[in-house]
């Protein structure tokens, strides 16, 4: 059900789901377009962006997509080169189509979405029903994002970790699938993955 694509920029992953007729594709990162046209063809995408860093949307306008699924605290950084990063990678800054920016609140089902701030302020992670958890850069197997870059806050990733330490305990069956690195489990991940211990 799930594919993974590894970009060349930064090792970023991009995940791409089919359910029934319709195609998502979760952070599109660079050069995930050819690999999702080999996947699915021509068909019109609809894109989850966990936040808005450029390593997790460089494919976006090479994509034919109908609606951009991102937290309203990210929209100002989809657009801005400083903020998205992509001023210090020597990147042109998006041009996204307005229109199609999309409130996860408006996530149609199978999904639902987390408020996962810390790493940027808008940060979520995507749940598909079957116990799937994309999380972007919050929660890595073995760490989690950086606070130190533009809109990031520790405080705000302590109290996110600690929301997601009970999450993770009530669902420890659940395969976090993270925007950089391999999958585990929840349950391996409280044990393993030091920023849990102590909270």
């Amino acid at each position: 059900m799930v594919k993974r694509f590894v970009s060349g920029l930064l090792d970023e992953n991009t995940y791409i789901v089919e359910l029934q007729d319709r195609v998502f594709v979760i952070d599109p990162g660079e050069g995930a377009e050819n690999f999702i046209v080999k996947l699915v063809g021509q068909r019109k995408v609809t894109v989850l962006l966990t936040h808005a860093h450029i390593d997790h949307f460089c494919a976006l306008q090479r994509l034919d997509y109908d609606c951009v699924y991102l937290h309203a605290l990210e929209k100002e950084s989809l657009l801005s080169p400083e903020k998205h990063l992509g001023y210090y990678l020597g990147l042109e800054t998006l041009s996204a189509e307005s229109d199609k920016l999309c409130s996860p609140d408006s996530l149609p089902e199978p999904w639902k979405y987390i408020h996962t701030p810390g790493h940027t302020p808008g940060s979520v992670c995507y749940e598909l029903e079957d116990g799937i958890l994309f999380t972007g850069d919050t929660v890595f197997s073995d760490s989690v994002g950086r606070t130190d870059l533009p809109g990031g806050s520790t405080i705000e990733m302590q109290k996110t970790l600690i929301s997601l330490k009970k999450y993770f305990a009530e669902n420890p069956d659940i395969r976090v699938l993270p925007g950089h690195g391999p999958e585990a489990k929840a349950s391996k991940i409280l044990v393993s993955n030091p920023f849990f211990r102590g909270l």
